[in-house]
C-alpha cells in the first residue's frame, strides 16, 4: 500500500512539473516586470494584462507601421492618441507604441 501511494505522489509531482513546463513553452510571457508595475499602478490584474497582450500579439515585437495596429496590445493610431489624451500623456505620438520603455 505504501508503494502505491509513493508511486501516485511521484506521478503527481511529475505531471505537475510537466504542466508548468508545457504552459511556459506554449504561453511565454515577456515583460513580466512591466506587466506587474503597470497592473499595480492602474489596479488591474496582471494576468488580465498578460492574457490581453498574448491574445493580441503573442508578445511579437514589430516595427511601427502607419495606420496599422501597433504595440503589444495592438492599438490603432487614433485610439492610442485618444487614450494618451485621456491619460494626460504629453508628447505622445503613435510611434511610441512600439517603444517598450514608454508603453
Amino acid at each position: 500500500m505504501k508503494k502505491i501511494i509513493s508511486i501516485a505522489i511521484a506521478i503527481l509531482i511529475i505531471l505537475g512539473g510537466a504542466f508548468f513546463a508545457v504552459r511556459t513553452l506554449l504561453f511565454p510571457v515577456k515583460y513580466k516586470s512591466d506587466i506587474k508595475s503597470i497592473s499595480s499602478e492602474y489596479k488591474i490584474d496582471p494576468y488580465v494584462l498578460a492574457t490581453l497582450a498574448h491574445f493580441e500579439s503573442r508578445f511579437d515585437d514589430k516595427k511601427y507601421e502607419k495606420n496599422s495596429n501597433n504595440g503589444i496590445l495592438r492599438f490603432s493610431d487614433k485610439s492610442s492618441t485618444e487614450l494618451a489624451k485621456e491619460l494626460n500623456m504629453s508628447g505622445f505620438t503613435p510611434k511610441d507604441l512600439v517603444n517598450e520603455k514608454l508603453v
